[in-house]
């Protein structure tokens, strides 16, 4: 038996206890649960059943037009952008992204944080130079 505990927006901790199931529908992985009782509420509690969501990867060919990184793909937790080959720099953003307005990545090899976004559509990508620069992505 694993004991949690939660802090409310106030700052109050709140105990709670899980038992590990076997994570179906009859035998859940949160089993048993016991909060303090209180008057007060602790706020909202979501709980999600992790699924592995596809990966999304691809090249892209860079110039100095902006354009969208890739079709039109849901995503779930974002995509990552790495500066693969080239001389650039490449700028990463959204619609209208320019060398004035977008992330920089200088060189060969800087990679962009996870860029949280719902479809690989929504991030553009350009570069200084009219051609031989390339990108790559990865999300899901």
């Amino acid at each position: 038996m694993t004991s949690y505990k939660v802090t409310d927006a106030a700052g109050a901790v709140k105990h709670f206890e899980v038992a590990s199931g076997a994570g179906t529908s009859a035998d859940p992985f949160i089993q048993k649960t016991k909060l303090v009782a209180s008057t007060e509420s602790i706020g909202k509690v979501v709980v999600e059943q992790s699924t592995t969501s596809a990966l999304v990867v691809g090249q892209k060919a860079v110039t100095n037009t902006a354009a969208t990184l890739g079709s039109s793909t849901a995503l779930k937790y974002g995509v990552t952008v790495k500066f693969m080959s080239g001389t650039g720099p490449l700028y990463v953003g959204v619609s209208g992204v320019s060398n004035t307005s977008g992330y920089k990545l200088a060189s060969v090899g800087n990679t962009t944080p996870v860029i949280k976004v719902d479809n690989l559509a929504s991030i553009f990508i350009i570069s200084d130079t009219s051609s031989g620069d390339k990108a790559c992505f990865i999300g899901s």
